[in-house]
């Protein structure tokens, strides 16, 4: 007597998917407690003091923030004559946190993650003109 019960199959492609999905949940970090990943926090004549706040998507032991305002400085860099701006870590709020003082404008940045890994804000990502992932902000 045949079987009468329709065969299943998954399909390999749907399970390595799921599994991908289930495997990575851990490096997704939940950042909608962070209404933008920078803020002005206080002015003085032209300049404006931003606070840059950011929650990697995975753990790390430092985060270093570079972007037009130095030059794209990062540690070990080219840039060895501009400032070098390393966050701390706000363990009260689970954030990397970083201040800088900038003039009013267009500005571009970035992160690195422990010295090798370049990410831009999850909130706050664009392509540059090489198509790279960074982020741009206004300072008004």
């Amino acid at each position: 007597m045949p079987n009468s019960t329709p065969e299943r199959r998954i399909f390999p492609g749907i399970a390595l998917a799921a599994c991908l999905a289930i495997s990575c949940a851990s490096f997704i970090r939940d950042i909608s407690d962070i209404e933008l990943p920078w803020k002005v926090v206080a002015s003085s004549g032209n300049l404006r003091q931003v606070e840059f706040v950011v929650r990697p998507y995975f753990s790390v032991e430092s985060v270093h923030l570079a972007g037009s305002f130095n030059n794209w400085a990062l540690p070990n860099s080219d840039a060895a004559d501009e400032k070098v701006y390393v966050m701390d870590y706000d363990a009260r709020r689970d954030y990397w946190v970083c201040r800088v003082w900038l003039r009013a404008g267009a500005w571009e940045y970035i992160y690195m993650a422990d010295g090798k890994f370049l990410f831009a804000d999850i909130k706050n990502t664009v392509a540059d003109s090489n198509g790279r992932e960074i982020s741009r902000m206004v300072v008004r």
